[in-house]
């Protein structure tokens, strides 16, 4: 059995895609799936259920539904019933969350070694899982949106890594389109858009890449009242300038100082040369 979340909600058996065509049995498996192997309380489940405006049968037709999702897995014990609630049985492999998750933790694994093709395929890899908005196609479910926001951050992550390994390993050209489609989808997301000021640089395009400093400087303080970042700040300065440090394939750690081709590894603070602002974030961009 397959569980995916990192778009429209589904469930799959070897042969299959399970049909759930109710939309409260959709959201219980939707909650359900968001604290899998872990017991959801009765309570939680009814304010999803009914948007905190629960029948007084709610206790039977939760019970109800649970009987009908149980029989529509296919699998009796997939569902199990526990003095705290209500709990899904979901193994390793089976849910695409857990798989992008061990996935993008195996391409830092990887980046941090130095293998850096590596490192950005299972990245690709990870993000290939995503078909759109977590829990997809059940209405907005108040009780799931800690979570969506933890999967989407998850994604965003991913991409930053992913991009920072494509320009690592000099697919500048290649990497201009995607970056400037995912500052457009998140203009405030600063290390995307210093990425993507570092790509524009690096295909000769240097004005563009002011101008996207200026577009985010004026969408940050616009709509978050804030100033940007230092890491995003000293790349406006070092595009500025045209420092040649912009063209190596990775500005490296002031106090290791490997020669020029060396990846930062994760967690080791970058500076660039010649500007004087160090990253406390441990970015590669």
């Amino acid at each position: 059995m397959d569980f995916d979340v990192l778009g429209p909600l589904r469930a799959r058996n070897e042969s299959h895609e399970v049909r759930i065509d109710a939309r409260l049995q959709r959201v219980l498996l939707a909650v359900l799936l968001a604290r899998a192997n872990r017991a959801v309380s009765t309570t939680v489940l009814r304010e999803a259920l009914w948007d905190g405006r629960p029948p007084r049968s709610a206790g039977k037709v939760l019970q109800v539904y649970v009987h009908r999702l149980r029989r529509a897995l296919g699998e009796a014990d997939r569902i199990t019933h526990e003095s705290a609630g209500y709990a899904v049985v979901v193994r390793p492999g089976e849910s695409d969350a857990t798989r992008f998750a061990e996935l993008h933790a195996l391409a830092l694994r990887e980046h941090a070694a130095g293998a850096l093709s590596a490192a950005r395929d299972l990245q690709r890899e990870a993000l290939g899982l995503w078909r759109g908005t977590p829990f997809g196609g059940i209405g907005d479910v108040p009780v799931l949106h800690a979570e969506i926001d933890r999967l989407q951050e998850q994604r965003l992550a991913a991409y930053e890594e992913c991009m920072a390994l494509e320009l690592a390993l000099g697919n500048h050209s290649k990497t201009v389109g995607e970056l400037t489609g995912l500052v457009n989808e998140y203009p405030v997301r600063e290390r995307l858009r210093a990425q993507l000021m570092l790509a524009l640089h690096r295909t000769g395009r240097r004005a563009d890449a002011l101008r996207v400093f200026d577009t985010g400087r004026r969408l940050l303080a616009e709509d978050l009242g804030i100033d940007p970042s230092r890491e995003l700040r000293a790349m406006h300065a070092a595009v500025l300038r045209d420092l040649p440090e912009l063209d190596l394939l990775c500005w490296t750690p002031r106090r290791t100082s490997p020669g020029p081709g060396h990846c930062c590894q994760p967690g080791q603070g970058l500076s660039l040369h010649g500007v004087g602002t160090v990253s406390p974030s441990g970015h590669t961009w």
